[in-house]
């Protein structure tokens, strides 16, 4: 996390619930995503080694299909899941305003090797997306 490191280590030590903190936490990522990740439209990276803290954003609404990227979503929570891998949060950022929503986070519980196959299913479920939208890519 580029610029609320601080508020990590703020969060693991309040007295929130942890279903509090995560959901803090996600939202965190995706103000995070939203102001300091703006040119990179999706990424996976550890956020916490330590807690297996995994987070997964997205800055790309898709223009010509507004719920593309919440389809996408669904499909890789449904396969987590499946794979019983712990999903703990999902915001949006910002909350309102003329940009809201415009970056999603989804935070989840995964050790290194399955945050390998979180990150392949997503990208093959982004590409599946694109061979939809534009299939002569």
């Amino acid at each position: 996390m580029t610029a609320n490191t601080e508020s990590l280590v703020k969060l693991k030590d309040s007295k929130l619930s942890e279903r509090e903190t995560n959901s803090l936490l996600g939202g965190l990522v995706a103000q995070d995503a939203f102001e300091n990740l703006f040119d990179s439209r999706r990424g996976i990276y550890t956020l916490d080694p330590d807690e297996q803290l995994v987070a997964i954003y997205n800055n790309n609404p898709y223009e010509g299909d507004p719920t593309l990227r919440d389809r996408e979503f669904a499909a890789l929570r449904d396969w987590l899941k499946r794979k019983g891998i712990k999903e703990l949060a999902f915001q949006s950022w910002p909350v309102d305003g003329p940009s809201a929503g415009y970056s999603q986070a989804l935070l989840i519980r995964a050790s290194e090797s399955q945050k390998q196959l979180v990150h392949d299913k997503y990208e093959s479920i982004v590409a599946a997306s694109y061979e939809r939208v534009d299939p002569t890519r």
